[in-house]
Parts: C-alpha cells; sequence; structure tokens
C-alpha cells in the first residue's frame, strides 16, 4: 500500500546474476500489482512453515499463499482515515506481513479485476534466498490469531511502515534477494514496480535464462 506519488532515480539496475551451471527452476513466484498494492503469491507447499505458523490450522488448507507487507493499522481496518493516510507519508509506523490463502495462483476478489501478474522462475537457490529475505520481514515473536476459517493471517513485521518502506519495496526486496534485476528507488510506486519487472524479465530473455537465483 503506498499512496506516494514522488519516484526518485536510485540505484543502478541490478544485474542479471548468470551461475557457472544453469540450473532448472525451482519455484514459481507470481508477482500482482493492482495499482494501490503488491505482493507474491506461491505455492504452500515447500515454503518453510515457519513463514506461515497458523495456516495448518485452516479447515481447508488452500495450496497458494499470498504474501503482502502493509500498515498494520490499515490492514486490520482499524484506521483507514484519511489522515491516518497522511501521516504514513510523514511518520514511520508499525508494519506487518499478510498471507492470504487462495485455491489459485491468481486472486479472486472481484475487486481485483484490474490486477496484474508476472510468473518469475527461481533456481533452487533463488527460492532460499527468497524465502529468506521473507523471513527477515517477518518477527516471528508475534502474531495476531484469527479463527480457522479465514483466509487471512497477520504477522508482525520486523520493518517499520513509511513512505519509503512501503508493499512496493518489499516485493522489490524479495524478488532482489533472488537476484532478478530490479532496481530501488527512493519511492517505490505502483508505476515504478510495473516498469521494474517488465525490464527485468525484458533482460532475462535477452540473457536466455529461464530461471533466476544466486
Amino acid at each position: 500500500m503506498a499512496s506516494a506519488v514522488i519516484l526518485c532515480a536510485g540505484c543502478g539496475k541490478r544485474a542479471v546474476h548468470r551461475p557457472a551451471d544453469p540450473s532448472p527452476p525451482a519455484l514459481t513466484v507470481t508477482v500482482f500489482n493492482d495499482g494501490f498494492h503488491s505482493g507474491v503469491i506461491v505455492p504452500y507447499a515447500g515454503m518453510p512453515i515457519t513463514l506461515d505458523r497458523q495456516r495448518p490450522e485452516a479447515a481447508n488448507p488452500l495450496p497458494y499463499v499470498e504474501i503482502g507487507f502493509g500498515e498494520a493499522k490499515w490492514v486490520q481496518n482499524l484506521d483507514r482515515s484519511f489522515l491516518h493516510l497522511l501521516r504514513l507519508g510523514i511518520w514511520p509506523s508499525h508494519g506487518m506481513l499478510m498471507m492470504v490463502n487462495h485455491d489459485e495462483r491468481r486472486r479472486t476478489d472481484p475487486k481485483s479485476r484490474r490486477t496484474r501478474y508476472w510468473d518469475i522462475q527461481l533456481t533452487e537457490g533463488g527460492k532460499r534466498a527468497f524465502y529468506a529475505e521473507i523471513a527477515g520481514w517477518l518477527d516471528q515473536r508475534q502474531l495476531y490469531m484469527r479463527s480457522a476459517d479465514d483466509p487471512l493471517f497477520l504477522y508482525a513485521s520486523t520493518r517499520d511502515y513509511t513512505v519509503f518502506r512501503n508493499c512496493h519495496d518489499f516485493t522489490i526486496e524479495v524478488l532482489a534477494a533472488a537476484r532478478f534485476p530490479v532496481a530501488r528507488g527512493c519511492v517505490n510506486t505502483s508505476g515504478s514496480l510495473d516498469r521494474n519487472i517488465a525490464v527485468g524479465i525484458k533482460r532475462l530473455r535477452e540473457e536466455g535464462l529461464e530461471s533466476v537465483g544466486p
């Protein structure tokens, strides 16, 4: 969730990492961006259980998990006022990771019909680095229990939410950890994320790489 409309050019593009012995894809990460919020969707199978400790308690576990980062009060629908939105542009606030169960690799919310998706293949090394980065954002000392039949699980984050560290930053950082070629700007927006993903995929195709990873 990012309300900022300023995009500052920051770091340069990360170089595409070409392993000495190209590895076959080990994980398909689906990146989504609905114009306001972005994140990733992955199969639950093979995901470290420490990343989603509540899910096994679900009455009907679903095969895919959406993972995203947001501001704690906004995510929990405790304060979505315009005043709170303005405050987020000035002061840091508690961050929170959201994990939403899905029965397919796409979001099923009717409001998300305009959501854009990209499938990115990771090597085994890329998969490990990807999940390790997510674990670094997760405060495993805290979790917010919800009923077992609720597909949304919330976890406190080790990172504060700010304009300079929003949901798009989370998406960029977990991809960058897996060596997908993305760049981090001062303030990342929905539009800059779209351009980042498109350029990164183009570079992989030009390099003839099927999957990426350390």
